[in-house]
């Protein structure tokens, strides 16, 4: 077990409680998080608002939203360059305290947006996907299969405009067990008039065991997952990693925070970012959801990111 000394203030503070009280500390101060939630977007439909989400309630949007209630603000909504109409359910997330990550939270892509999805993953020229979800739970659909795998379709393309396609190969697949996810490797190609204009290598980590509204049972896999996808980004660490779910909310927003915050604890040690007492994980969901709504969608996810940054740092507590 790491020594105290190595642990935040914060967390230090979170380790002095009880379970009991871990529980309703974190039901606090989610609770919290809620309310300035619901007061930030109680006039999203202004547009003059910074929470604004008037696009993405547009006629011609709205068939391109899996869910009605989770949809990007409009001022960091990502924007297709190479399409005449430029919107997709996603959103640029920067975290605070210059914390070194920069994500694109999105939906998982229906069937009509899946050849957007692959735009936005050439235009933005990201190297890593992380796919959080499941095609399907209880027979409902929460992602279309836009990704080919080496069994059963190894190659795909989607036309961006009559005249240029994207051509998806899966090049390699693996299981990395400690991270419980299926790895594929994608070779990606825009063509138009038999010309290449973009090639690229695209890791796609799919995810394993994790259902739409909870929180994981053990803090090892997705700790394992996020060591693995920045390994994957360390020659391209400019661009954004690709994170996606059912909404693109939840599991995403866990998963964002929970990478952040090792990076956070990281940035502390260096001395770069100051100990201050600050209860980071709060600060990084409030952050987070003031870029895209009810990023870490509920409490038990909430709780997991402490649970799951005092795992990393050797303090193995019941979750």
């Amino acid at each position: 077990m790491t020594s105290n000394t190595s642990i935040p203030t914060f967390l230090k503070r979170f380790l002095a409680l009880s379970t009991p009280e871990r529980r309703q500390y974190t039901k606090k101060y989610f609770q919290k998080l809620q309310q300035l939630q619901e007061h930030r977007i109680s006039d999203a439909d202004d547009p003059h608002s910074p929470f604004s989400i008037v696009t993405a309630l547009s006629q011609t949007s709205e068939r391109k939203n899996r869910y009605t209630d989770i949809i990007p603000f409009d001022a960091n909504r990502v924007i297709l360059n190479a399409k005449a109409y430029d919107y997709i359910n996603a959103s640029h997330i920067v975290p605070p305290f210059g914390i070194r990550r920069s994500y694109i939270a999105t939906q998982g892509p229906l069937e009509n947006t899946a050849k957007d999805f692959w735009l936005m993953t050439i235009e933005q020229k990201t190297s890593v996907i992380v796919c959080l979800t499941p095609e399907q739970e209880v027979r409902r659909g929460k992602c279309w299969q836009y990704w080919p795998t080496m069994d059963r379709m190894p190659h795909i393309w989607y036309e961006i405009d009559p005249e240029a396609k994207v051509e998806i190969q899966c090049e390699d697949e693996e299981y990395l067990e400690e991270a419980d996810t299926e790895i594929s490797r994608f070779a990606v190609t825009v063509n138009r008039d038999a010309q290449v204009l973009d090639e690229s290598t695209i890791s796609h980590l799919k995810f394993l065991g994790w259902q739409d509204h909870s929180a994981l049972d053990t803090a090892s896999h997705i700790l394992g997952l996020v060591r693995t996808t920045n390994e994957l980004r360390v020659n391209n660490e400019d661009a954004p990693v690709i994170v996606h779910c059912s909404a693109g909310c939840g599991r995403t927003g866990t998963f964002c925070v929970v990478d952040s915050g090792l990076e956070l604890l990281k940035m502390i040690g260096e001395g770069l970012i100051e100990d201050d007492g600050r209860d980071f994980i709060f600060e990084l969901v409030d952050s987070f959801r003031q870029q895209r709504v009810t990023m870490v969608q509920t409490g038990e996810q909430y709780y997991f990111c402490y649970l799951a940054l005092l795992d990393a740092l050797g303090v193995h507590e019941e979750i």
